[in-house]
């Protein structure tokens, strides 16, 4: 098969395959501050990693959209006065994964 097929067959292969998969229910990041439906989880703190969030106007957005979602609903300082404290980027930065596989990688090689 030469390669106009195989990316023209992409589509229905990636259909068919995802036919199989369980939808995973939404969850938003106020959802996630509140501690899910019940409201019964401590969130320390949310870390926002990855590509896009390498972006430096996304972090002051998520945090205004945040305080915005929650409507004065969370009355802790956390959230009213310390945001820019507990909605962070990743300490490593770009490196978190690769060394989170390279601790991974040595406790495996310790069993």
């Amino acid at each position: 098969m030469d390669i106009e097929s195989r990316i023209d067959s992409l589509p229905t292969k990636l259909g068919e395959a995802m036919r199989h998969v369980e939808p995973r229910p939404k969850i938003s990041l106020s959802d996630i501050i509140l501690g899910g439906q019940d409201g019964l989880v401590n969130v320390l703190g949310v870390i926002l990693g990855g590509g896009v969030m390498q972006c430096d106007v996304l972090f002051p957005l998520v945090r205004r959209h945040v305080q915005a979602a929650l409507n004065g609903y969370v009355q802790s300082a956390d959230i009213t006065e310390r945001i820019d404290a507990y909605i962070v980027p990743p300490a490593l930065g770009n490196r978190a994964g690769v060394l989170g596989a390279i601790a991974l990688a040595i406790e495996a090689l310790k069993d």
